[in-house]
């Protein structure tokens, strides 16, 4: 059965538009309400507990529709929102996203862009017309493959690009197929630590899906056998065109490959829900700070508030040194039971690393701290990937191609 949708507006124009999702789902499937007094009381006298979505709208009645989603989100554990916003403005997106909506889209939006929105939040999907494509293209998760792993941050540098890129070359070293994917649209630096700046684009995988293209590994750029990397487009000003569209981007690649690591960015907006919802696996990363450890704390907040399991995460302090907070004081601070530490890299890792030789950056992290190795483990262990013995990952480190810069 298709999960309800309950749609609250005060705005007559606004009910105009969206009764075209009453006619896809068919009737007792789509209810509108007014104001959000009168969606609570609905909410509370329902029969049974379906599962559902909520849709709020710019007008709500007398109640700032911001403040709505928020009490939606409190109040009922088992609702998804979407906030309809005056305007895409980035402020505002950030505020619906705070407030605990699971995906946002611009007053006035087309029929697609919604049931795209939907379609993200949504547990049954079922809702999709299948006048809108093949399920290919509508990223629906049929022929699922590969794990995903996301790997976030609440802090600019705290080293989630350098975590991404040791995981991809440990996991890819041991001959798991490794599609590394840079979501940091903003500042994305992948291709550069690797040297592979020029190729394909994830803008152009997006446009080559719709064109209903059989495989994205075309879109990829080849590091070595087992890693392949999934950059963005240049230009930060063209991020906004993948709105949306995550669920799918991802679905596509893990359909080809077993693990799909997705670095992102430190600007965190609902594009970085898009990104957790669709991920098994979660790598939350934080510095040797109380200002980092207290920004973490509040992400965690922040995801338990969109309906992210906890189960997903792995919380890394990551640069630690013995001068600071422990291991200890950031687990509590953050509210956990435990965190990886990861030591803080040498001088000469970072030479190498930045040089563009990953896997001899990893040799050496191996040889020095257990940090990365503990993580991977961890990581492996949850989705079921077989591991090695430290000095076997080292051999097999040993034997890939050095990448130097030319």
């Amino acid at each position: 059965m298709s999960e309800m949708i309950a749609i609250v507006t005060s705005d007559s124009a606004e009910r105009s538009r969206l009764e075209f999702l009453s006619k896809q789902r068919g009737p007792g499937e789509v209810h509108f309400y007014s104001s959000g007094a009168e969606l609570f009381e609905a909410l509370n006298t329902r029969e049974s507990r379906r599962e559902g979505i909520a849709i709020v709208g710019s007008t709500v009645g007398d109640i700032a529709p911001l403040n709505l989603v928020d009490a939606l989100r409190n109040e009922f554990t088992d609702i998804r929102v979407i906030a309809i916003l005056a305007n895409r403005d980035d402020a505002l997106v950030n505020k619906a996203m705070l407030a605990g909506a699971s995906a946002a889209v611009e007053m006035g939006c087309r029929e697609e862009d919604l049931n795209l929105a939907i379609g993200r939040v949504s547990r049954s999907r079922s809702h999709v017309p299948e006048t809108s494509g093949s399920a290919h293209d509508r990223g629906e998760g049929a022929g699922k493959r590969g794990n995903v792993v996301a790997l976030v941050g609440a802090k600019g540098g705290c080293g989630r690009s350098t975590i991404a890129c040791l995981l991809g070359e440990q996991f890819s070293s041991e001959g798991t197929r490794v599609a590394l994917v840079d979501f940091d649209l903003q500042f994305g630096d992948l291709g550069f630590l690797f040297n592979r700046i020029q190729g394909p684009t994830i803008l152009e995988m997006m446009q080559g899906i719709t064109a209903t293209v059989s495989s994205v590994a075309r879109y990829g750029r080849p590091i070595h056998e087992n890693l392949t990397l999934f950059a963005p487009d240049p230009a930060p000003e063209k991020a906004e065109l993948l709105n949306g569209l995550v669920r799918t981007c991802i679905d596509a690649i893990r359909r080809e490959y077993d693990l799909v690591l997705v670095n992102t960015g430190a600007f965190w907006t609902l594009f970085h829900a898009e990104v957790l919802e669709v991920s098994d696996q979660v790598v939350c990363v934080c510095e040797q700070s109380i200002v980092s450890m207290r920004a973490t704390a509040q992400l965690s907040g922040l995801c338990s508030k969109l309906g992210i399991p906890a189960k997903q995460f792995t919380f890394v302090a990551n640069r630690m040194q013995s001068r600071g907070l422990s291991q200890h004081d950031i687990a509590s601070g953050i509210g956990v039971e435990k965190v990886v530490p990861i030591a803080y890299a040498s001088q000469e890792f970072s030479m190498i690393f930045e040089g563009g030789n990953i896997a001899e950056a990893l040799e050496l992290m191996l040889k020095r701290d257990d940090g990365i190795r503990v993580l991977y483990e961890s990581l492996a262990g949850k989705m079921g990937i077989s591991v090695r013995g430290v000095e076997s990952m080292r051999a097999a480190l040993r034997k890939s191609p050095r990448r130097l810069w030319k």
